[in-house]
């Protein structure tokens, strides 16, 4: 089965997983939000959104995928759709026997999954307690890559939905305004 990236882009737009708009984070207002916590809200699309995402990792030879602490809807639904074992962050600073939950040892090739990547720095510790526990990192899957320039050493970063991608399809429908999409189009190249 495969899905329309575009449709499934008007489908977050829709269910208001993804906003434009002024919102304060922090100390900073930015001009984009999504918000992945309400993903199993709508099952039926998350099952689309891990089918898209499927495509793009059948490449890489993985046993086990590794979920940030954030990204635990997106990487349940990607487990059930490749059959892969999943490993996740309780996100809580313990020592790594503690902090990762699943069935792992060493030798497994992994797939780190996150809802964004901004950088690659609050990925970094994540990695590292991998590594030891003998999970071997093949790559970093995100479900929006907000287009900066993380750096991984050897590992390749794929993502679902470009924020580029996003922008300029909603802006060629008419639902995002080009004053609003060039606003998110410079803060996206500030962040870089």
């Amino acid at each position: 089965m495969t899905v329309n990236l575009h449709t499934l882009i008007e489908q977050l737009l829709d269910t208001g997983l993804i906003q434009f708009g002024r919102f304060q984070e922090g100390q900073e207002f930015v001009p984009f939000r999504f918000t992945p916590d309400y993903l199993p809200a709508y099952p039926k699309l998350l099952s689309q959104i891990a089918i898209a995402a499927r495509s793009q990792i059948d490449e890489y030879r993985v046993d086990r995928i590794l979920a940030t602490t954030d990204s635990m809807p997106f990487g349940v639904a990607l487990s059930l759709e490749t059959k892969l074992s999943l490993v996740y962050s309780k996100g809580q600073g313990a020592i790594t026997a503690y902090d990762l939950v699943g069935a792992y040892n060493s030798g497994h090739n992994a797939l780190l999954v996150a809802t964004t990547l901004a950088e690659d720095q609050p990925l970094q510790p994540l990695i590292k307690k991998a590594e030891q526990v003998g999970l071997n990192i093949q790559g970093v899957l995100t479900l929006f890559n907000l287009e900066t320039q993380a750096r991984f050493t050897n590992i390749p970063v794929m993502t679902v939905f470009s924020i580029i991608e996003v922008i300029t399809h909603l802006t060629n429908l008419g639902r995002l305004p080009p004053g609003q999409a060039e606003t998110v189009y410079a803060w996206s190249r500030q962040i870089s």
